[in-house]
């Protein structure tokens, strides 16, 4: 017997016991695998005979059967070496069936949990596909740029180069696309999607106005491109980059030209827009209304055309909206929105046209009413006059329908009559004034008329210098103010006074500057609303606030501020009541919110204060610093906290050997500072510093290393990690929320002397919230 017969008689049994033991799971992984080939052979061949919509329900079944058995191995054998496997091919299942946001999770349960896998090329990369498809560009981004920082010839690297420069463009960020095209054109110069590349490079060289850049390369690509639809695209983008250029007649040149193309003949509609655009550039009128018209009867019966259908009515009722036809004009918007199809941009712009222009109708019969309640028949037309100048509701009115005029329904010169009426039939200079601006505005922002427009500011400064326009007009004409300082000036030194440098009375003195100066101007109730915040915040005087924010109400009732006012009022009023009950008259409840609003001791302090089981476990937060009726208070753990929540100081101390707690203060939340802290970076990965949101990387974060979050700005936080400080992408730090919070707190009552020296613990009430300002 030789050697090996005698080793498989004895350790044979052992070797096949073995062998059994390991069968199960890698069967059924081979069975996931399996079921997934198929699923995918079956998805393919059917996608080739052109239906690329749904998943066959053959396939469908096979997915699933995939799915089922890939998560047996992760739930039953969460050790074995085949894990990392099913979890990459459950999200490629997810992939398939469009579930991009669970298919990211699985590719970075890999990344996190297997960072020596041999999947983890793949994985960054399909990380980077799936946010991507699940609309995260931001994430996307980051997961290719990684990839690709670190593989950069993996066979997936292509796609990536692509990938990122479809984010650039989908993020209208050009100059970065055309970046991201060319890296890929010279890592990959003869790559079968390099005529892509191309086209996309030159898209983003047209919208960066690089018109003769872009054209001379879509004209490269009508005779490279490797699809007859790549190559269409390349003519048609050529003809929209003369267009764009003012070109209109080369443009119209081409358009036809593609037009008498039967290979072409599938994107007629689409040509025949683009022609009637040319010709009505052209001033060609009547002939672009001819071909719009063409489109919509040759193809209105034709399903596959709603969309082109749907556009030519909406260009020929802007078409006639310019010329003033606007019963023509919402006529055509109407059977726009009626065809168009219902994710088409063409429903929703039709749609908002029709109603600006019945909202213009609205406004013209507001002011007929508005002039004849003005001008009786019988009246003589002196009386008439004087009594024209002191009725403010035609001045609203020819306001309101000027502002539709210019900025809804792009008709400048409609707007500027009613301005100049306004101006010539008021009696109240401020109101002249604004209408004096608009006139000057338009004619330098709409119309491009400099000497015109610098004329009418000239006039306006001469006649109306004292007003908050007569300011205005001063900047714009670049000559000191006859005011002195400006509104917007006054309004930035009281923001650096209160927010820069802390100095809150100084600020105050700025604010009423603007008030007193410019009653009249855009920042007024901006500057009343601040007084008030500085009454109530750093000043402590809520009486004054409250009148401060009445104020604010009564004057703006227009004013977005207005609103928050009236909240704080209510919130105010609210307190008032609770505080005194049985008080009837608001004297008293001031008065009564005015000794509540101090710190006192007295009489009417409770007599026991000792605080039950309560310890220092128990604070909700620590007082940090005291500065008169403030308190600076550092929140522990992760408690909801409002402005407006109610609570208690209190300390500790020695009785009969035992420590208790006492009660030394009552509080009430005036702000809360949060920030966020206990974040690492994400196992696996490697996260750039940034100078700034999608700015230059200046340093780099490798995994597990602690980062303290200082502020969240959405998708990007500023981080502090390693001595370094920048900002990170969120979507790539991991562990937890926890958030201590900084909780400014005014005292409305104490009860014993507060010692900074000592420990100070804090605990909020879960009632008496009051609800910040929406």
């Amino acid at each position: 017997m030789t050697d090996s017969l005698l080793l498989f008689r004895f350790f044979g049994p052992f070797l096949l016991l073995i062998l059994l033991a390991g069968c199960p799971y890698y069967n059924t992984f081979y069975n996931a695998k399996k079921a997934f080939n198929e699923a995918e052979r079956i998805r393919k061949e059917t996608s080739a005979r052109g239906n690329n919509t749904a998943i066959p329900d053959h396939a469908r079944t096979l997915y699933e059967r995939a799915l089922e058995n890939a998560g047996l191995i992760i739930r039953d054998h969460p050790g074995s070496d085949l894990v990392d496997n099913a979890l990459v091919l459950i999200g490629d299942v997810f992939s398939i069936q469009k579930d991009h946001a669970k298919a990211a999770r699985k590719y970075e349960e890999v990344i996190a949990n297997y960072p020596e896998s041999d999947w983890i090329p793949y994985c960054l990369f399909a990380l980077g596909k799936a946010s991507l498809n699940a609309a995260d560009t931001t994430h996307a981004k980051e997961s290719l740029r990684v990839f690709l920082q670190r593989h950069p010839r993996s066979r997936w690297s292509p796609e990536a180069y692509m990938l990122l420069g479809a984010i650039s463009v989908a993020r209208q960020d050009y100059p970065q696309a055309i970046e991201r095209y060319t890296e890929f054109i010279t890592a990959y110069p003869k790559h079968e999607n390099r005529s892509e590349a191309e086209y996309y490079m030159a898209v983003s060289l047209l919208e960066t106005g690089r018109y003769e850049d872009a054209l001379t390369l879509f004209r490269c690509i009508t005779r490279t491109g490797r699809t007859p639809e790549l190559r269409f695209n390349a003519h048609f983008m050529a003809g929209e980059s003369l267009q764009r250029n003012g070109n209109h007649e080369e443009a119209l040149k081409v358009f036809e030209n593609l037009l008498g193309k039967d290979e072409y003949e599938k994107y007629y509609p689409k040509i025949m827009l683009a022609l009637a655009g040319s010709l009505y550039a052209l001033r060609q009128t009547d002939q672009a209304i001819d071909r719009y018209g063409k489109i919509q009867e040759r193809y209105e019966k034709e399903r596959d055309y709603a969309a082109e259908v749907s556009q030519a009515g909406f260009e020929l009722g802007a078409l006639y909206e310019r010329q003033v036809d606007l019963k023509k004009a919402e006529e055509y918007y109407a059977q726009a929105e009626k065809r168009s199809p219902q994710q088409f941009w063409v429903g929703k712009r039709a749609e908002a046209r029709s109603k600006d222009i019945r909202d213009l109708q609205k406004y013209r019969d507001n002011l007929s009413q508005a002039l004849a309640t003005l001008t009786p028949p019988d009246s003589a037309h002196a009386e008439a006059l004087a009594d024209f100048k002191l009725r403010t509701e035609v001045v609203s009115a020819r306001f309101r329908l000027a502002e539709h005029y210019l900025f809804r329904l792009n008709l400048p010169d409609s707007a500027l009559v009613h301005y100049r009426l306004i101006q010539s039939n008021t009696s109240q200079p401020e109101i002249a004034a604004q209408a004096a601006y608009a006139c000057a505005w338009i004619m330098e922002h709409v119309m491009r008329d400099t000497l015109t427009s610098r004329a009418g500011y000239e006039t306006l400064l001469k006649e109306y210098g004292q007003t908050v326009y007569g300011a205005k007009a001063a900047r714009m004409l670049s000559v000191p103010d006859p005011n002195g300082f400006s509104d917007d000036r006054l309004f930035t030194l009281a923001e650096h006074f209160l927010l820069d440098i802390g100095q809150p009375d100084s600020a105050a003195w700025y604010y009423r500057q603007v008030l007193e100066r410019y009653p009249r101007g855009e920042y007024a109730p901006r500057a009343l609303w601040a007084t008030g915040w500085i009454d109530e915040t750093y000043r402590g005087e809520p009486d004054s606030a409250l009148n401060t924010y009445r104020r604010l109400k009564e004057m703006y009732p227009e004013s977005p501020l207005a609103k928050q006012a009236e909240t704080k009022i209510r919130q105010a009023e609210t307190l008032f009541a609770e505080l005194n009950p049985t008080s009837q008259d608001s004297t008293a409840a001031k008065a009564s919110v005015s000794d509540a609003s101090s710190p006192r001791r007295g009489p009417d302090k409770p007599k026991d204060l000792v605080l039950t089981d309560v310890g220092r476990q128990d604070a909700h937060g620590t007082v940090e610093t005291i500065e008169e009726k403030q308190l600076a208070v550092k929140l522990i753990g992760g408690r909801k906290v409002e402005t407006g929540t109610t609570g208690y100081v209190y300390t500790i101390e020695t009785q009969d050997a035992n420590e208790v707690a006492v009660r030394v203060a009552d509080i009430r939340v005036l702000a809360v500072t949060v920030s966020l802290e206990g974040k690492t970076v994400m196992t696996g990965m490697t996260v750039d510093l940034y100078d700034k949101p999608d700015g230059e990387v200046i340093s780099a974060i490798v995994s597990d290393t602690p980062v303290d979050i200082k502020t969240d700005q959405g998708d990007w936080v500023k981080v502090f990690a390693d001595g370094q400080e920048g900002f990170a992408l969120k979507a790539l730090l991991a562990g937890t929320d926890d958030r201590i919070a900084l909780i400014t707190c005014r005292v409305t009552r104490t009860y014993a002397s507060m010692d900074q020296k000592s420990w100070l613990g804090v605990r909020f009430n879960d009632t008496s919230k009051i609800p910040d300002p929406p």
